[in-house]
């Protein structure tokens, strides 16, 4: 092995970074790209383009390809009232806003954005999918979504999956059309789940909300009402549709008909009008004694059903107090989760959460925050109370999390699994995590933090005295690009493997204003990383201890240290650099 301190120019430096980013789109064309298209062009896996407020036009910002890539498009707000795609389609001029037809999989997410005159003209090959088409294999998620005024003269008048499968969350359908077969979604020869979405005066003669054809479909907890032509839901050619806690009311060919009947009653399905707050000017919000509300009657069983909130009020996000002793709003954090609509806070008073519905915490699509009455994280206390015979952590999040979804100002104890992410692991692509407490958390890699294939923002938080057996005491980062600042790794070991406080592997992360101090490894003390391009900016990297790297032990990529120390190593090199691969240094 040799050891390879290398310094060059900060203009060379530039090159180096290749960490996800955050790409602004303004409907005038000012931003980070003209485009919605340029953007998709010039952007890489895990970037985020987020588009402003406000509509949408013309070449560039519909018919928009998105190339297979595994990124999230969605509005900056997360509000798709205030963000239109106006595709301006119609018979002469068509065109539609999304075409996925290029291995797009599930981290490829569409959000919060609103998609309207969409037009697909001509026959089974042309005019399919009048906003949104998905073919040829692609799996993608579609969350907030509102899809209105929509056609396609063939089939699927507001999306059409062919070949392919979908999720869709919290979407909605209103007064798409189709001239031949489904008005709202048709599904051919492949998959779809739709959860929390609502449908409403959809038109279509072989099923106005919903087909399924050689497919199978999922609904659940959604509302298909006031469809002006077709049933509810209709399956041709051995198709399959699977109801569970719907409402279908007052569509034009039946509601309970075709692959639906027998369905109602049965798992939580009703046939009452949903009550929307004010259908005849848009606000498909429900009435507070609207059957599809929360656990109301006569489905107490069932939580929220469509895609919009209970209440007729303002509208503004609600904020829910949930207390150690159980007597706040909800008895359990995970309560207050399930139960939480988008936009709401859930706030946790001071002290200290323990037991089931207070741990394992899974969060659903919906875009919340999760955070402290006093702001102050060593006052308020989620316990894991895990250990070998009974592991618990604190948070796990998925691919399915809502994403802005943010978590502040707590702490997290005692976590102990034996996979990955002994306080919280973590798997969406945009997450906050701010001002938060990782202490005395074990797992085999990530004892305090897992990211895989996430790209969070954790912001001012403290690691201290962690543990992992193979990998990374405080943090593991596998497959991700999460931005961190201002955090502190303080004590944290990685018994056997790699990185006493952070671990890289195949990631490209960025550390900011961070300290990483007093951790131990047997390679890379600090930080371990393979494959990968970790960048640290004015950081601090000190009394770290191992055989190999006390600060930094590096593979098969590039570390850009800048404006940073590596001082004090208790024993270790403060860089080692296995084989002929460097750690590039600018003013450290």
């Amino acid at each position: 092995m040799r050891y390879l301190l290398i310094c060059i120019c900060a203009a060379f430096l530039v090159l180096l970074s290749a960490d996800a980013a955050i790409y602004t789109v303004r409907p005038d064309g000012t931003g980070d790209f003209a485009t919605i298209q340029d953007a998709v062009n010039a952007v890489e896996d895990g970037d985020v383009i987020q588009l402003t407020a406000g509509e949408f036009t013309g070449y560039g910002n519909r018919d928009i390809n998105l190339q297979g890539k595994a990124i999230l498009v969605r509005s900056q707000s997360g509000d798709p009232l205030e963000c239109t795609i106006n595709c301006e389609g119609s018979g002469s001029h068509p065109h539609r806003g999304f075409i996925l037809r290029t291995g797009e999989g599930p981290n490829t997410i569409i959000e919060g954005i609103r998609i309207i005159n969409g037009y697909a003209e001509g026959g089974n090959d042309t005019g399919i999918g009048g906003a949104i088409l998905c073919r040829d294999g692609v799996s993608p998620t579609f969350r907030r979504l509102i899809l209105e005024d929509n056609l396609a003269e063939y089939i699927g008048g507001g999306i059409q999956i062919t070949y392919a499968s979908a999720e869709l969350y919290e979407c909605t359908f209103i007064y798409n059309r189709s001239y031949q077969f489904a008005g709202g979604l048709n599904c051919h020869q492949g998959e779809a789940t739709l959860t929390n979405c609502t449908f409403v005066r959809n038109a279509g003669p072989q099923g106005g909300g919903v087909r399924s054809s050689r497919s199978v479909v999922y609904l659940v907890n959604t509302i298909i009402a006031f469809g002006l032509q077709g049933s509810a839901v209709r399956c041709d050619n051995n198709g399959e549709a699977y109801l569970t806690c719907c409402d279908l009311y007052d569509n034009a060919g039946g509601d309970y008909v075709n692959c639906a009947l027998g369905q109602h009653g049965q798992d939580g399905n009703i046939e009452m009008d949903p009550r929307f707050c004010d259908m005849e000017n848009g606000d498909y919000r429900l009435n507070d004694e609207s059957p599809c509300a929360p656990f109301s009657p006569p489905n107490d069983e069932c939580d929220l059903i469509g895609a919009w909130p209970a209440g007729c009020g303002t509208g503004e996000p609600q904020t829910y107090l949930i207390r150690p002793d159980g007597t706040g709003d909800f008895p359990t954090i995970q309560a207050a989760i399930a139960a939480a609509g988008s936009g709401d806070v859930i706030m946790l008073a001071d002290g200290v959460f323990r037991g089931d519905g207070n741990r394992d915490l899974e969060l659903t699509w919906r875009q919340i925050s999760v955070v402290s009455e006093s702001g102050n994280p060593e006052a308020c206390i989620i316990d894991c109370e895990g250990r070998e015979d009974d592991p618990h952590r604190g948070f796990k999040i998925t691919l399915e999390a809502g994403s802005g979804t943010r978590l502040e100002g707590f702490t997290i104890r005692n976590g102990y699994v034996e996979g990955n992410g002994g306080g919280m692991s973590c798997a969406t692509a945009f997450l906050w995590i701010d001002s938060c407490r990782f202490v005395d958390c074990q797992a085999a890699q990530g004892g305090g933090l897992q990211c895989w294939g996430a790209s969070p923002h954790v912001k001012g938080c403290l690691f201290l005295r962690n543990q992992a057996v193979d990998g990374a005491g405080a943090m593991f980062c596998y497959g991700s690009a999460p931005e961190v600042s201002d955090c502190r790794f303080t004590s944290n070991v990685s018994w056997w493997g790699r990185g006493g406080g952070i671990c890289c592997l195949e990631a490209h992360p960025v550390f900011q204003l961070c300290t990483v101090d007093s951790n131990m490894a047997p390679l890379g003390g600090g930080i371990y990383m393979s494959d990968s391009a970790p960048q640290l900016e004015f950081c601090t990297l000190v009394a770290n201890a191992s055989d190999f790297g006390s600060g930094v032990w590096s593979q098969g990529g590039t570390a850009l240290l800048k404006n940073t120390i590596v001082a004090y190593g208790v024993f270790g090199a403060a860089v080692h650099c296995e084989g002929d691969y460097s750690t590039a240094l600018e003013c450290c």
